[in-house]
């Protein structure tokens, strides 16, 4: 998936799908920076209305900008075994 188009149409189908948010949460479990680049990983879970739980493991690399900031470069997130994240 790219750009910003793709992922307003992935979040709105989610909002279709489970309804809205009510909390979420990102961990952090490993960080290793290499020159302008930073690997991120560790586990997010959200709750919905609905009462739904989607759980699921995220690895990020970071990439070191011109003017001092990071953004993201690229961005995978992962199924938990059993959870029913799709």
């Amino acid at each position: 998936m790219r750009g910003p188009v793709a992922i307003a149409a992935l979040y709105k189908e989610i909002i279709v799908t489970f309804g809205i948010a009510t909390a979420a949460s990102v961990h952090s479990e490993a960080l290793r920076v290499d020159h302008d680049l930073t690997f991120e990983s560790g586990e997010a879970e959200t709750h919905f209305l609905n009462g739904t739980v989607r759980k699921g493991r995220f690895s990020t690399v970071w990439k070191l900008q011109p003017d001092g900031h990071w953004k993201i470069f690229r961005n995978m997130s992962l199924a938990v075994p059993g959870t029913g994240y799709t």
